[in-house]
């Protein structure tokens, strides 16, 4: 009777170890996919494939990422925006509000806290969440960077340019894969920079003068007030004193700009001082970066074909 009891107890032992051991490895199963690294597609620099190889990047130097993060009802805004442009729906140009799109289409509040508060615990500093939610601003060393989402940085040359990149794609777990959608910031490929030469300054009306010919082989030169006026065929307005006056222009840019640009290329072509300000959006900070040049570009232009408007530059 004794035998048959230890006998009995010993078997329940046995299974509740092995149920215990099952259970166990459930969740380390479990725990392992979830953390599981996942691969970010279209984050790797195309250049690097052609470039050279310096080595790898100063783990201190400083990174200004965008964290990207999906849409929710992804399938329902798809509908929604054919429904907007198809003259058919009864959705046809009922655009929605900022808010409106947040509400039903950003990812939740607690959605985006759960990715600022991953950033944090990998020691990222969050710097701004966009109100519809897609976008997360941190500040990280490249050392951060590089632990936070495994991948390398490293120094390439590729002609006289050289530039950092990530040599791989990022990757982040995968329990976040349905959060994160994109990384920018990990990399200074593309720079910006005009293919202009400093030309002398013209004399004449604002926004008038005799335009140049850009058929001459290897003009050097772009587009001066006077081509544009001739280009939208403007000037007949411009001669009947339609410069402007009385009207203000407002313009949303997505970087900073040098008014010291602003001012010479007012100077240079005799266009007057056209009143602009400007309004800094969602915290930016106003300083010039990679993308100034489309910023200046779209000031000269409106300075230019109207270069008695008021301008109200947006900056964010």
């Amino acid at each position: 009777m004794q035998r048959k009891f230890l006998n009995r107890l010993g078997i329940t032992v046995v299974v509740l170890v092995v149920v215990g051991v099952s259970f166990l490895s459930i969740r380390l199963i479990a725990q392992a996919r979830q953390d599981q690294r996942i691969p970010i597609d279209g984050q790797t620099v195309p250049l690097i494939k052609h470039a050279q190889l310096l080595g790898a990047a100063n783990g201190d130097q400083q990174l200004n990422l965008s964290i990207g993060l999906h849409p929710r009802n992804q399938q329902e805004l798809e509908n929604l925006l054919r429904n907007l442009y198809d003259p058919r729906s009864l959705m046809y140009h009922h655009f929605l509000t900022p808010q409106e799109f947040a509400d039903e289409f950003g990812p939740t509040p607690e959605q985006q806290q759960r990715v600022a508060a991953y950033l944090r615990q990998q020691g990222l500093t969050v710097t701004g969440i966009a109100p519809n939610g897609l976008l997360i601003d941190a500040n990280a060393t490249i050392a951060q960077a590089e632990t936070t989402f495994q991948v390398t940085i490293n120094n390439y040359q590729l002609g006289s340019h050289t530039f950092y990149a990530n040599a791989g794609a990022p990757t982040i777990p995968s329990s976040f894969s349905s959060l994160i959608a994109s990384i920018g910031g990990l990399d200074n490929s593309v720079k910006l920079h005009p293919l202009l030469h400093r030309l002398n300054p013209e004399g004449g009306k604002p926004g008038l003068g005799k335009r140049s010919s850009h058929a001459q082989p290897n003009a050097q030169s772009g587009f001066k007030p006077a081509d544009l006026v001739a280009a939208y065929d403007s000037g007949p307005l411009q001669q009947a004193g339609v410069l402007g006056n009385n009207q203000t222009v407002a313009v949303f840019e997505l970087d900073g700009y040098q008014s010291s640009d602003i001012t010479q290329y007012l100077q240079t072509y005799n266009l007057g001082s056209p009143s602009i300000s400007n309004v800094l959006v969602d915290g930016f900070n106003g300083s010039a970066g990679q993308g100034a040049i489309e910023v200046e570009l779209d000031i000269e232009v409106v300075a230019a074909m109207a270069p008695k408007a008021t301008q109200i530059v947006y900056e964010g």
